[in-house]
């Protein structure tokens, strides 16, 4: 699922230029979006990915700038939840918030050079189209790989579109996120997921950590 997620996030990305000449020009509709984020991360992908290779602080700072101002974080914890969501208490649903946005910006930020030579396609809209929430249908062709359908689902909010669920080859990641953690939490509780999310978020940055202080 992680490997899956990672392909996903890529098209998502941009530079945090790119983010901003868009805001300076105001809402931009989803289609746009998608079609100049991906093309601008590739490029980065494509031009520097020995240097980003080499230094993972690098790596990660480009991440989290890139990702921030695509994802609607709060709505993708919110989903993934669903009616467990309900019954947190504020601090759990600030903590889940937290490690589920740590969570996918790590796992991109560890994937994210495999994709070079990645083509995106964004294809024609499909059904009604509405204000607040729209979905954008692409095409994605990995190098040696038959090409998958992915959709990302956006919504307006707070002056801008933001994606809230991405679906890839038919499967919605909200939902497999949903039926992993929702398992857990069964068992275990929702302390202990969040407790676990953080522990396996410490575990992927240690290697980095690692590395960056062997350079000193």
């Amino acid at each position: 699922m992680y490997k899956s997620l990672a392909a996903l996030l890529v098209v998502l990305s941009a530079s945090l230029s790119t983010c901003a000449s868009m805001a300076d020009r105001g809402p931009s509709t989803p289609e746009e979006l998608v079609r100049s984020t991906s093309e601008r991360v590739l490029e980065i992908i494509n031009k520097d990915r020995t240097v980003l290779k080499q230094d993972p602080e690098r790596l990660n700072h480009l991440v989290s700038e890139v990702i921030l101002p695509i994802l609607d974080f709060d709505g993708f914890a919110k989903l993934t939840l669903g009616h467990y969501w309900r019954s947190a208490s504020p601090e759990q649903r600030r903590r889940f918030t937290a490690v589920f946005k740590d969570m996918l910006m790590r796992t991109y930020a560890t994937r994210m050079l495999d994709y070079a030579g990645t083509r995106i396609e964004v294809l024609p809209g499909r059904g009604r189209r509405d204000e607040r929430r729209q979905v954008v249908f692409t095409r994605m062709t990995v190098p040696g790989k038959a090409p998958l359908a992915v959709n990302y689902a956006f919504r307006y909010t707070k002056g801008q579109w933001k994606v809230y669920n991405v679906t890839i080859a038919g499967l919605s990641l909200v939902q497999l996120f949903r039926d992993e953690f929702g398992r857990e939490i069964e068992q275990s509780g929702l302390d202990a997921l969040i407790e676990r999310l953080e522990r396996t978020n410490e575990d992927i940055l240690a290697p980095h950590e690692g590395k960056s202080a062997s350079r000193s």
